[in-house]
């Protein structure tokens, strides 16, 4: 099993980058400390790299068998991009995407809410690489988008597998209940039945005993 990552701790607040090779678990700030912490205000943490990488809001996070790169951007390394535009249908995210997908057209299903049919067309085909973002001359956060609604297929997931486990519960409580009833009932009608045959043993031997006694009667009157 994969126990330890080699982790790129770098970026202009960086005291001093270097590679490190952590265990998978390691909170990010003790990388960052091991660093030397930083020297400048970070604007941005990413996790990953430049291109791929994902902004965090907090270190108290550990290290995963994806974890490649921690950046801790100053804000002139931060491009000041324009505002994220409307989709102009050119397909350069097409073009780009090395799976071979269609990005726009997952990014309108999932804007839309039909996240069942960004699935059918390649959603969880998607690498997360954010070549799609960075092509589009839009602007458009297309991997964010991705990525949002692999979170949401996976919560409702759990959440389908945790309602067939309350399922699953009720069914068998229920299943035990009738048995436990049905049991009861049985053992009821067999206490029932042995009743019975005790009353009718005790009539019988009554009888023979009535029948005995008025025998010795007639033979002592004769």
């Amino acid at each position: 099993p994969l126990t330890r990552r080699i982790v790129t701790v770098s970026g202009g607040a960086i005291r001093t980058p270097r590679n490190l090779e952590v265990r998978i678990g390691t909170p990010l700030s003790t990388l960052v400390a091991f660093c030397g912490g930083t020297t400048d205000p970070v604007a941005r943490w990413v996790m990953g790299g430049p291109m791929m990488g994902l902004s965090i809001h907090s270190l108290d996070i550990p290290v995963i068998k994806g974890s490649g790169g921690l950046l801790g951007l100053v804000e002139h390394e931060l491009a000041a991009l324009p505002e994220p535009g409307p989709c102009i249908r050119c397909a350069s995210c097409v073009g780009a995407c090395p799976i071979g997908l269609m990005p726009l057209e997952m990014a309108a299903l999932i804007r839309s809410g039909d996240l069942k049919a960004s699935v059918e067309i390649g959603l969880k085909d998607c690498i997360s690489c954010g070549t799609c973002s960075f092509v589009c001359p839009s602007q458009i956060p297309l991997v964010q988008y991705f990525n949002h609604a692999k979170g949401e297929l996976a919560a409702q997931g759990r959440n389908r597998m945790k309602q067939d486990a309350i399922k699953e519960l009720v069914e068998a409580r229920e299943s035990r209940m009738e048995r436990e009833a049905r049991e009861k009932a049985e053992a009821a009608e067999r206490r029932k039945a042995e009743r019975a045959r005790a009353k009718a043993a005790a009539a019988e031997a009554a009888a023979a005993k009535a029948s005995a006694a008025a025998k010795t009667t007639e033979e002592t009157t004769a």
